[in-house]
């Protein structure tokens, strides 16, 4: 039986995630604060979907909802997360729906990335 492999894909982003840290802590230096915790969750809804309008191709609801996650992602200082949503956004009008997957690809995985960072912090600072 041939072995299986599992490629992870990680995009460095330690300035945006410090920067992300640095803001989302709560008062007294504890977990992330409800703010930011309230701004991630939106943020991963916008990014679901532009999931989902991918899927069903609708390059509407992937601009509509790359737009908001840019909008997000910004107020998160999340640069690279910021300039990724504005190209997926650019590009739902574009014929070409594999620059446009790929784009909505890399825009989820950096969601994932800074909603994780967060978590990880919150459960340190809970002492979980």
């Amino acid at each position: 039986m041939p072995d299986i492999v599992s490629l992870n894909p990680v995009e460095p982003t330690p300035e945006d995630l410090s920067r992300l840290l640095k803001l989302g802590r709560g008062p007294a230096g504890g977990g992330p604060s409800s703010v930011i915790e309230r701004r991630l969750e939106r943020l991963a809804k916008a990014l679901l979907r532009a999931s989902v309008a991918l899927r069903d191709d609708r390059p509407s609801g992937v601009a509509e909802a790359a737009c908001d996650a840019a909008r997000l992602a910004r107020g998160l200082g999340l640069r690279r997360a910021f300039r990724v949503a504005q190209a997926t956004a650019a590009l739902a009008g574009s014929p070409d729906r594999t620059a446009l997957a790929a784009n909505v690809a890399r825009l989820v995985r950096l969601g994932d990335q800074a909603v994780t960072c967060i978590w990880e912090e919150a459960d340190h600072s809970s002492g979980a």
